[in-house]
């Protein structure tokens, strides 16, 4: 961390203030009681679900657990699940090279080039969002909104035994509001403009949600900075995302369906870059119905509970990036093989449809056997499918199936499926499907008012390979405002479609022989608890074994080489995480976050060691501002080679203000800036011709109009 970057950090939180403190000057006087956010000690009241599948209070939790509620994500301005994620101990948002919109989740220093986000696993009101082709919630729906989320629980480290496969090194609980009635519209610049609504309704024991989401922006402008077949411009990445949820319970019974979209144009895409034909295309659809039993009461909200589910997901990415420009410099030989066979100059453009399924089946039991003892079980059954994903592009697939020609397809007819190779013909994947049963028991014990026990293990077996067994175990200490948790927790990942499954594309084939990757992760937390502030620190190891790397080879398909997902070795890591809050007054909180790596994994990671964030929430009768300012440090984008000097990527702050206003009873008023100061960010990208990084957004405003009925 250097000296400059620390004082042009400290002088950001300086103006922020002063424009804070300039503002409160200016304000009227009004008090709003809906307006103020929770206190300290409401926060730490709060219970979470996603570490116990029951509400348990934080410090009795057997994880490491952040919460956000819906007060802290109006106040800070938070549009999606990966600005939240920006502000968890141990975790590094990374923009990815993947049409725009994607960003990567490093939780605890690995795999920050993960733009699938692979190792974490992510719940919205129970259901599972995770998808089977590239093993992420984040890359089949990019920037998760959080419009209508009530709350957002956050577990690092693992959760496979109460989750299975994916909740590797984190899982993220995201609660919807069923509650509210209210219309916001929004603009702002880069043509930002959106609208949303929450509504329901109660009819004697029917219970209705409905809540919608609409955003569209013409992207920031990016002047030349990627050289693509010799051709250099600029760029935009243009976003649009639309979003429904319909909640319905009735007595014991729930329904939820969710369906949204996701669409993003131009900037840099797989190594490519051709404004105007490239593009990622997301639908997504999800259905769980849900009935709950309930019995025998053994004290106050200490019911013993079984819970029968059924999902469905249906996805499609509709998928197209540049192969070559329009008249690319230097020319290229037509009988390379690599163009257009006819001569044409016309610019060439491929990708892949795909279309997924999976079915989940299954219970979750709650158990009290006494008022100190509970056990948790369940069982669950999925079936992962995917159909036939041919390569799609603009040339004429007939002519290239008959002839083995490029001729570029007719305007009228502009893309087509199917790609041949010496008359054979090849896809991304024929159909394919896996079934995938696991099984959980998880008991939990108080022991006394000070000590509690925590043990549990779970079994789930995948059709490709044998059964996989995981373990956790913890031990929670507590004495008067103070708490120590040790835990050892176990977690695994089921190879992906992608990597066992998939034919040749972009350079890589799938590995049928692949074995999951696991992790074994110790952790020793500290907690205080204060009448006016609070704090914990977290020491974590990992041990990751059977770790995945890409290896080159040769001759997978004959003439072709290409990297491939193979299981090499053993890797560990460890590092510090803390979190710290300061109620100063009942109209002042002020919150700072900070990780560091202690100890790096020996493979290749390109993520900083260290991190920092600060928040700050003020109440003025009607009017709130909050501040975020967070600290990224330097993350090597090349390692030294041949004597050459190894390439780092530039720390950098960046700073968000938000300004609610409640004009009335019904009437709120908000405006969001983001990276106030126009920071320069570039993120960590593998693609040849971008070692210095790939730009991030300069600043951003929203204005937004909220009203309550």
């Amino acid at each position: 961390m250097q000296i400059n970057s620390i004082k042009s950090g400290f002088l950001q939180i300086l103006i922020a203030i002063c424009l804070f403190g300039y503002s409160f000057l200016s304000v009227a006087s009004t008090h709003f009681p809906d307006l103020i956010g929770l206190s300290l000690e409401e926060l730490l009241k709060i219970k979470v679900s996603v570490a116990n599948r029951h509400p348990t209070p934080v410090r009795q939790a057997a994880s490491s657990v952040t919460i956000f509620t819906a007060e802290q994500i109006q106040s800070y301005g938070l549009q999606t699940l990966e600005e939240l994620l920006a502000l968890v101990p141990g975790v590094q948002m990374n923009r990815s090279e993947n049409g725009g919109g994607g960003f990567s989740a490093s939780f605890r220093g690995r795999r920050a080039d993960n733009g699938a986000n692979r190792d974490i696993l992510v719940l919205i009101d129970g259901a599972r969002l995770n998808e089977p082709v590239e093993g992420g919630a984040m890359e089949q729906e990019r920037q998760i909104s959080l419009f209508n989320a009530q709350r957002v629980e956050v577990i690092r480290g693992p959760g496979s035994t109460l989750y299975g496969a994916n909740a590797f090194l984190g899982v993220v609980n995201i609660i919807t509001n069923k509650e509210e009635n209210k219309l916001t519209l929004q603009g702002g610049n880069l043509s930002a403009k959106g609208a949303a609504f929450q509504t329901h309704f109660h009819w004697k024991k029917l219970q209705v949600a409905l809540a919608g989401e609409y955003y569209a922006d013409n992207g920031d402008h990016f002047p030349a900075f990627y050289e693509f077949w010799g051709v250099k411009e600029d760029t935009q990445d243009p976003a649009l995302r639309k979003d429904i949820q319909l909640n319905i319970d009735y007595q014991k019974a729930s329904l939820l369906f969710r369906r949204n979209e996701r669409e993003y144009r131009d900037f840099v895409s797989q190594g490519a870059q051709l404004n105007g034909l490239q593009k990622q295309l997301k639908e997504n659809q999800l259905l769980r119905l849900a009935y709950s039993f309930e019995w025998d009461d053994v004290v106050d909200e200490k019911e013993n509970r079984l819970n029968i589910f059924a999902e469905s997901q249906w996805g499609v990415s509709d998928y197209l990036t540049g192969l070559f420009p329009e008249n690319p410099q230097p020319p290229i030989d037509p009988a390379s093989g690599l163009y257009w066979t006819d001569g044409s100059l016309d610019a060439l453009v491929g990708g892949n449809y795909r279309e997924i399924r999976q079915h989940r089946i299954g219970i979750d039991g709650v158990e009290w056997l006494n008022q100190q003892h509970l056990i948790n079980y369940g069982f669950s059954v999925r079936k992962e499918s995917i159909s036939r994903n041919p390569f799609q592009g603009n040339w004429d697939a007939q002519r290239l199936y008959t002839t083995g020609e490029y001729v570029p397809s007719p305007p009228e007819q502009f893309i087509q499926k199917g790609f041949w190779l010496n008359g054979e013909r090849y896809d991304l994947f024929s159909p394919e499907s896996r079934r995938v049963w696991g099984a959980y028991l998880q008991d939990s014990w108080h022991v006394n008012d000070q000590v509690q026990l925590t043990a549990g293990v779970r079994l789930d077996d995948y059709e490709e390979f044998s059964s996989n067994l995981s373990f956790r175990g913890g031990v929670i200490y507590q004495f008067n405002q103070h708490y120590w948790k040790l835990l050892l927790g176990e977690a695994f990942r089921a190879p992906t479609f992608i990597e066992s499954k998939a034919g040749i594309a972009s350079g890589g084939i799938a590995n049928p022989a692949l074995r999951p990757e696991n992790v074994t992760t110790s952790e020793l937390i500290w907690g205080v608890e204060k009448v006016n502030w609070s704090s914990q620190i977290t020491l974590f190891k990992n041990h990751f074994s059977e770790v995945v790397v890409p290896v080159w080879v040769d001759d997978i398909v004959p003439g072709i080489t290409a990297f491939q997902p193979q299981n090499l070795g053993s890797d560990s890591n460890m590092g510090i995480e803390f979190e710290w809050r300061w109620q100063v007054n009942e109209k002042f909180q002020l919150n700072i976050i900070g990780d560091r790596l202690v100890e790096r994994l020996d493979s290749f990671q390109p993520v900083a060691d260290s991190r920092l964030a600060a928040t700050l929430m003020y109440d003025l009768d009607a009017w709130k501002f909050s501040g975020i300012t967070r600290y990224v440090g330097k993350v090597s984008s090349r390692l030294a080679d041949n004597g050459q000097t190894a390439i780092k990527l530039s720390d950098y702050w960046l700073t968000d203000l938000t300004t609610l206003w409640q004009v009335n009873s019904n009437m709120l008023l908000s405006f969001d800036l983001s990276n106030l100061f126009d920071e320069k960010t570039q993120h960590y990208t593998a693609q040849s011709g971008l070692e210095q990084g790939l730009p991030g957004r300069g600043r951003e405003f929203l204005l937004k109009a909220e009203y309550r009925f």
